[in-house]
């Protein structure tokens, strides 16, 4: 039985009123307005109302208009039918994937990429056509896209620099409800729903790293309604993209660093810690800095013991972690000799890369693609 969700007296028979609370506040917990069951009801509910909204979004987005969601498609199309993974720079996009791309009214009819100046824009514009005057297929005429194979090699599908597993997870699910034979909106849509089921740990995750770190179980949940106000979170995390398994796993390794920091630091923390940033490794590069986050949350932890002890159970979760997900990392540096290969094998800008210009041109467009520019950062909204 949780605490604070009965008081007991010194004789044993259960009490109510102010008294046990006072006790509880005495002992320097925070004080409780709603049971461990509401608790749990509110939390789940919240957890559905998020998935909810999410649904929304999946629904009302045009297809293909998030972020590189073609090359994404591409990907899990592949993966639905081969365990092939093309070296980084080397895959191409499906002559299917395209032109499902334009019967969705996102690529300009007869273009060959899908770069900025070959897909239609989100504004009344001269020099590129406009999306809303694009020709859309009506559903029953859409092609029903499988991959064979038959790719453009000019045209690049990016997506090969990252880990597989979400491609290869979303291609066999895909194909076993069978969804191979579906026309591209409804594989579109299937995956857009996956996105969510993946992301589901958000926001139980979040309200139980609010409870461990200390706070009241109405604030906990109050933190869980955050996942709301986060700007374009429910956009993101409704596309077909890797970045919902990896969110979904970064929730994990968050509230396991939690108990890790804010618990006993007990073996079976090492070991949820070190699963879950294993799960991360194998989705994007973005994931490889919660490394130090899994370190740091045992060495602050001075309930575990001495610096040596702490020392320990961090580089055993490391450690853990990188057995669980570092394969893909390892081989990159013995096949490639870096961490990350650029996918699209462009050549870097001739740019002095001082902080000054770095200041100047990623502040600016952090704050946009962060509150506005929906779609492929095309959209911008008035700040």
């Amino acid at each position: 039985m949780a605490e604070g969700d009965a008081q007991f007296s010194s004789g044993g028979a259960s009490t109510s009123g102010p008294e046990p609370w006072a006790r509880s506040v005495q002992a320097g917990r925070p004080v409780e307005r709603i049971s461990r069951r509401a608790f749990i009801r509110c939390a789940i509910l919240l957890t559905l109302a998020f998935m909810t909204w999410q649904a929304v979004w999946a629904i009302v987005t045009p297809p293909f208009r998030t972020p590189d969601e073609p090359t994404h498609y591409n990907s899990v199309l592949r993966g639905a039918v081969t365990f092939d993974w093309p070296a980084a720079g080397t895959a191409g996009m499906e002559e299917g994937v395209m032109q499902a791309a334009t019967e969705a009214g996102v690529l300009v009819d007869g273009v060959v990429g899908t770069s900025r100046r070959d897909r239609t824009v989100l504004q009344e514009t001269e020099a590129v056509p406009s999306f809303y005057d694009a020709v859309i297929t009506p559903h029953n005429n859409r092609l029903h896209v499988r991959y064979t194979g038959n790719s453009r090699a000019e045209t690049r599908d990016q997506m090969t620099q990252h880990p597989p597993l979400y491609y290869w997870l979303a291609g066999r699910l895909l194909r076993t409800v069978g969804g191979s034979d579906w026309a591209w909106d409804r594989q579109l849509l299937f995956l857009r729903l996956l996105s969510i089921v993946l992301t589901a740990p958000l926001v139980p995750c979040l309200v139980y790293t609010a409870r461990r770190i200390g706070l009241a179980r109405h604030w906990s949940l109050t933190a869980g309604t955050l996942v709301f106000f986060v700007p374009q979170l429910a956009f993101v995390t409704a596309a077909v993209s890797n970045d919902s398994l990896s969110i979904g796993a970064g929730a994990l390794t968050i509230a396991a660093c939690a108990a890790a920091a804010f618990g006993t630091g007990s073996w079976r923390s090492v070991m949820a810690t070190g699963c879950a940033l294993g799960l991360g490794l194998w989705t994007k590069g973005l994931f490889l800095p919660m490394g130090l986050v899994v370190g740091l949350a045992f060495l602050s932890n001075r309930s575990i013991g001495p610096l040596s002890r702490r020392l320990i159970r961090a580089t055993a979760a490391g450690g853990l972690g990188v057995l669980v997900g570092g394969f893909w990392w390892v081989r990159n540096v013995l096949l490639f000799g870096q961490l990350q290969p650029d996918g699209m094998m462009r050549d870097a800008a001739d740019v002095n890369p001082h902080l000054g210009y770095f200041l100047r041109t990623g502040g600016p467009t952090l704050v946009h693609s962060s509150w506005g520019k929906l779609g492929w950062l095309e959209w911008q909204l008035p700040l």
